[in-house]
């Protein structure tokens, strides 16, 4: 199954990675690890990690799903979501209410690799 990895670098010199993975026609994750300005993606543990399970994914657009994502605990209720790669510029945008809003500004080739996931994981449309 198709995943991507796509990093980003906070103004505060924090990194983050999110990767994703598609597991089933219409299942995918996301995961979300950031390290601090002094820290070493490849030696360290990452500060915070946390992941949430995306399902009814749906493709909006060749560079935009909606889904739903199970939260981080076992009684926490599921919310919509949406991913999007805008086009304007490598802006990744990740929206799950309550838990996250951000947008993450990414390198080109970060960019390109996750357009070509989207494309590649070919989930029904929306």
């Amino acid at each position: 199954m198709p995943t991507a990895t796509v990093w980003s670098s906070a103004k505060s010199g924090e990194k983050i990675r999110i990767y994703l993975e598609q597991r089933t026609a219409t299942t995918a994750i996301i995961q979300l690890a950031t390290w601090g300005a002094s820290q070493n993606p490849n030696i360290d543990h990452p500060r915070s990690l946390i992941a949430y399970d995306l399902y009814n994914v749906r493709a909006v657009s060749p560079s935009e799903i909606t889904c739903k994502a199970d939260g981080p605990g076992p009684f926490d209720p599921s919310v919509d979501c949406r991913l999007a790669a805008a086009a304007d510029g490598g802006v990744v945008a990740i929206t799950v209410p309550l838990l996250i809003d951000a947008q993450y500004a990414v390198g080109e080739e970060d960019f390109e690799e996750l357009v070509l996931f989207l494309k590649v994981a070919r989930f029904p449309r929306a």
